[in-house]
């Protein structure tokens, strides 16, 4: 019933535990929420025994099809990342806060490329917990001690250090897209003007071939 709610602007799922969505399903709620501009999605829930059913990719159809976007929230799992060099056809323009919570990640370069070609200038990247001390109860009541507490604690530092970085490459980006835009303005208008000069060539020559006499 709520992906008929077509003008959709903001929902907040919450629960202890993951949302086993994929990205699939998130293709699905881009296109029936286009309104949508504040999309909170448990990112902070207890960490279980699989990894996060969602990857990072799952930002493009919302960058794509949820323009009005301006806060985020996704439990992800930031070590399952293609490579992607080039800026997909669809990226976020008014997305202001990006958070990623308890998402486990292991490193940090590969994601920040990434986000810098999704995430407009003034996106924040933010990690970790609402409350430290409300979470850290959830904690002890599920048995969670040890290395798993290592873990998520380091996953907080790599994205902190991600939403440092981001801001100063995703500005670099945007500089070199303004230097490179006269560069393929001028290759875009010689490319125009040399299909109008085909056409025209085609067309007389369809006219001389419609005019020449018969054999």
């Amino acid at each position: 019933p709520l992906l008929a709610c077509f003008s959709l602007r903001s929902i907040e799922l919450r629960w202890r535990y993951e949302l086993r969505i994929s990205n699939a399903n998130l293709e699905i709620i881009s296109t029936s929420w286009p309104s949508m501009e504040i999309l909170l999605l448990n990112c902070d829930p207890l960490p279980g025994t699989r990894s996060p059913s969602l990857t990072p990719l799952a930002l493009l159809p919302l960058a794509r099809n949820c323009r009005r976007l301006k806060e985020l929230s996704l439990y992800v799992d930031g070590s399952k990342l293609p490579a992607i060099r080039s800026r997909p056809a669809g990226v976020f323009k008014t997305l202001r806060w990006l958070r990623f919570g308890n998402s486990p990640i292991k490193e940090m370069d590969p994601m920040v490329l990434f986000l810098s070609l999704v995430c407009p200038v003034g996106c924040e990247v933010v990690a970790g917990v609402r409350s430290l001390r409300a979470y850290q109860y959830m904690l002890d009541r599920a048995n969670i001690t040890g290395t798993v507490r290592v873990k998520i604690a380091s996953s907080w530092l790599i994205w902190t250090d991600i939403g440092r970085a981001l801001p100063l490459l995703v500005k670099v980006r945007e500089n070199e897209k303004q230097r490179m835009r006269p560069f393929i303005d001028e290759v875009r208008q010689r490319h125009q003007v040399r299909v109008g000069e085909l056409e025209r060539e085609l067309r007389e020559l369809r006219q001389k071939r419609k005019h020449k006499s018969p054999i």
